[in-house]
């Protein structure tokens, strides 16, 4: 990937990468999906392109997000699950990876390059990489964070936001709450109390609906 400076001056458009976690291609209403209401990203997929096509290079976070920030298949360091420390025993990626990071690639090109929430970048930080890290929360506090970013207009460069969320992340502990046996389980079960709360609280069913009702007429 290049990006020349006059390429930046020139068109300077502003970017913000906003993802989500362990997010389904079709959990949005503008997909079609009755069971999900998803406003604020229909926007998004009403003003822009919403691909349908598109594929990750991995079904798991690490590799995944490896490609993502780096432009590289996860083969290209042997990247086949999120335990980075089998395949990458010296805890860094190479040089010639980081050197090419996507926040430098941007930062090259003119741009203020920031990123805030969930990394799970494999052997990195989103620092190594080149962006400058605004929010180590990954939920509300990260949107607030982002949106007052945003609304700061002293700094007059581009700039290329990531707003890494993690839910809908959270629910994925409904099973392993309910469903408890092994050890590891059960670590996951008691040592994650925000991940557990914020879970419990999505399963709420609506003000005024009775879990009955919400059960047999609602949920798909």
């Amino acid at each position: 990937m290049a990006i020349s400076s006059l390429q930046a001056k020139e068109k300077s458009p502003n970017i913000v990468l906003i993802m989500t976690d362990q997010q389904s291609f079709n959990m949005l209403s503008c997909a079609g999906n009755p069971h999900v209401h998803t406003p604020n990203m229909d926007v998004i997929a009403r003003q822009g392109v919403r691909f349908t096509r598109a594929y990750c290079s991995n079904p798991v976070c690490a590799p995944s997000r490896l490609s993502l920030f780096t432009g590289l298949y996860p083969s290209a360091v042997g990247l086949d699950n999120n335990d980075a420390r089998k395949k990458i025993p010296t805890g860094r990626l190479p040089d010639t990876i980081l050197e090419n990071g996507f926040g430098k690639l941007m930062k090259q090109a003119g741009y203020r390059a920031v990123y805030g929430g969930k990394e799970h970048l494999p052997a990195s930080s989103a620092h190594a990489l080149g962006f400058d890290y605004i929010c180590s929360d990954e939920r509300d506090h990260l949107a607030q964070v982002c949106a007052d970013y945003l609304a700061d207009e002293s700094d007059e460069r581009p700039y290329f936001m990531v707003a890494s969320f993690i839910n809908p992340h959270d629910i994925c502990f409904m099973a392993i709450s309910d469903n408890a046996i092994a050890p590891e389980d059960v670590h996951l079960k008691t040592h994650y109390p925000v991940e557990n709360a914020t879970m419990r609280q999505a399963q709420q069913p609506p003000e005024g609906v009775s879990p009955e009702d919400f059960f047999e007429k609602i949920c798909p």
